[in-house]
């Protein structure tokens, strides 16, 4: 696996264990540059369906799945919107 280093300073991100002094800041570098994110790509439109993540970082899969089968049944099971949000559900399948 590919050690992970910081775009700005070029030092290892975290060569000590976890809240180890020895590790590279969370989003800031040693001289208080703030670090960007090398995706390039815009986060995902708004609504998303709700849980999802948690507080923007945490990814929870099995609502992921559960969402994902909720738009399957609604769309080919159904053949209809039903009880859909149609906002989310449009937000969500771009998303997919």
């Amino acid at each position: 696996r590919k050690v992970q280093t910081c775009s700005h300073c070029q030092t290892i991100m975290y060569p000590g264990p976890e809240n180890s002094p020895l590790n590279h800041k969370q989003g800031y570098c040693a001289n208080g540059v703030k670090q960007v994110s090398k995706s390039g790509k815009d986060p995902p439109p708004w609504p998303q369906p709700q849980g999802l993540f948690s507080k923007g970082r945490t990814f929870h899969l099995h609502m992921f799945l559960l969402a994902v089968q909720h738009i399957y049944k609604c769309v080919f099971i159904m053949q209809g919107p039903g009880e859909m949000d149609l906002l989310e559900t449009e937000a969500f399948a771009k998303l997919l």
